[in-house]
């Protein structure tokens, strides 16, 4: 019987599915592992591990819902993932230590005793991370046209904290695009920031044709958050961490993009019609757009 593995936890652990154990989400990944091992032997017990570690990375789409059992997972994975996007490598990032240490405990605890470390071989990119061409990821790729620009201004004395610690910095992108994209009534993966200021907070953002809602809809939704803050409830939790002062909307500038659409780049793919609902993160693991807008942010 093979020697059991040494398993290190993680200071972040965001594979904690003993603490995600009233979602749903969790409890039906772990039953479908439970199945999939009960015919596995140690030549096709990897293929087990890895569908399960893709199923916790789908619990990221419960990020948006605050009221979901399965929230504070999802947004765990979700951070973890545009930390790692950034990183220019998948190597000691919280995502991956903590597929490591989730594979060890798993090896450790079958029957099966295989002895083979599975970690390099289930705990990859593809699987953390999924590519472009990836189902169930939807994307919004570098040849859509951006159908309107908006810049927002937020208050706040203290941005310039956020924007120097790359986890907080992570965390108001994520929180940002959430709550644009509750605003907005579309999904996440038709926005792009592609630029944070301090002082009071300068966000600019570009919104993608294809969302299922006219030019001028966007920019009177994005217009209707003039002097308010009660549309940024994800972005408030993130600017409490460095300040105790109250948020607002100090102006709008929302418009129709250029005759004949601006362009990104550095993303490929294939054109992905409107989503059939406006939920928000509704469609798919990982939104392209999140990615591709951390990755600049924080390079």
């Amino acid at each position: 019987m093979a020697a059991a593995q040494t398993c290190v936890a993680p200071t972040t652990n965001v594979f904690d599915v003993s603490a995600a154990a009233n979602c749903s989400a969790v409890t039906t990944c772990a039953a479908t592992l439970a199945t999939c091992q009960k015919s596995a032997t140690c030549n096709t017990v990897s293929s087990c591990y890895g569908d399960y570690v893709s199923c916790l990375t789908a619990v990221s789409s419960y990020r948006t819902n605050t009221s979901s059992p399965c929230y504070a997972a999802g947004n765990a994975v979700y951070l973890a993932q545009l930390l790692a996007s950034a990183s220019s490598s998948m190597n000691g990032t919280a995502l991956q230590l903590s597929c490591g240490y989730l594979l060890c405990q798993l090896q450790n605890a079958s029957s099966l005793a295989c002895g083979t470390n599975l970690t390099s071989a289930v705990c990859t990119s593809a699987r953390l991370l999924p590519s472009t061409t990836s189902a169930p990821l939807t994307t919004n790729p570098g040849q859509n046209t951006v159908a309107v620009t908006v810049t927002i201004r937020i208050s706040g004395a203290n941005w310039t904290l956020v924007l120097a610690d790359p986890v907080k910095k992570a965390s108001a992108v994520a929180a940002l695009l959430a709550d644009l994209a509750a605003l907005l009534g579309i999904d996440v993966q038709f926005l792009f920031i592609s630029g944070l200021v301090a002082g009071s907070l300068t966000v600019n953002l570009s919104i993608y044709a294809g969302s299922g809602k006219t030019a001028d809809a966007l920019i009177n939704s994005a217009n209707s958050a003039s002097g308010s803050s009660a549309w940024m409830t994800n972005t408030k939790n993130v600017y409490a961490t460095v300040g105790s002062d109250a948020l607002t909307t100090l102006s709008v500038s929302a418009a129709t993009a250029a005759p004949g659409g601006s362009t990104t780049t550095g993303v490929s793919g294939s054109t992905t019609a409107a989503p059939g609902s406006s939920a928000v993160g509704a469609a798919g693991v990982w939104a392209v757009a999140a990615v591709a807008a951390v990755a600049a942010l924080l390079a």
